[in-house]
């Protein structure tokens, strides 16, 4: 029984060696030995439980995606329940950056979405993580938008989604974003979106 536990524990510990590595280097110059090294285990090891770097895709985009939600999570608590409070705590929980703010992990996501563009594994994989952060802002909009203007739920979500992903990209790329400027402007997005 102590078998399946190790496993998956060595699984999460490569998976977080390549979200590291992959922060630092992007995830075509992630080689296997890299991530060995950044796991503190031998490329033999490392290959026992991944075949090839490919593999460890999915469970990385899944342990980004969980570190994400635990912030959205606290984030939202904190808001309440009045619907604007709760976007902004969206748009914070993504963009803020303060002392709960993983870079490591932003710049990794940046890097998986560049790649996603000449890799089709993980371009399928952000698709569906992407698809899956529509609906749950579109849900959040919804609660935000009076009964008569509830079908434009879905473009204002996706708009948002499109504006943090960028300011996502851009904040990494360059210093043109100032700190807490990507915060702001997604916080003055919600509100322009939302006004009548």
């Amino acid at each position: 029984m102590g078998r399946p536990r190790n496993t998956e524990l060595r699984r999460a510990q490569i998976a977080d060696a390549f979200i590291a590595v992959v922060a630092d280097v992007g995830v075509d110059a992630a080689t296997v030995p890299a991530i060995a090294e950044a796991a503190g285990l031998s490329p033999g090891l490392v290959h026992y439980h991944f075949e090839t770097k490919d593999e460890i895709l999915p469970l990385a985009i899944e342990r980004l995606s969980l570190l994400l939600e635990m912030r959205i999570e606290g984030r939202l608590r904190a808001a309440g329940d009045d619907p604007r409070a709760r976007l902004h705590a969206l748009v914070n929980a993504w963009l803020a950056r303060d002392e709960s703010a993983d870079p490591r992990a932003v710049r990794a996501w940046a890097a998986l979405g560049a790649a996603a563009a000449r890799n089709a594994d993980v371009r399928a994989l952000t698709a569906a993580f992407t698809g899956r952060v529509v609906e749950r802002w579109e849900r959040e909009v919804l609660a935000a938008l009076s009964p008569e203007r509830r079908e434009r739920a879905r473009d204002i979500a996706t708009t948002l989604v499109l504006g943090i992903e960028g300011a996502l990209r851009v904040g990494t790329m360059s210093d043109a974003l100032a700190p807490g400027d990507g915060a702001r402007l997604g916080r003055a997005l919600v509100d322009a979106l939302l006004a009548p």
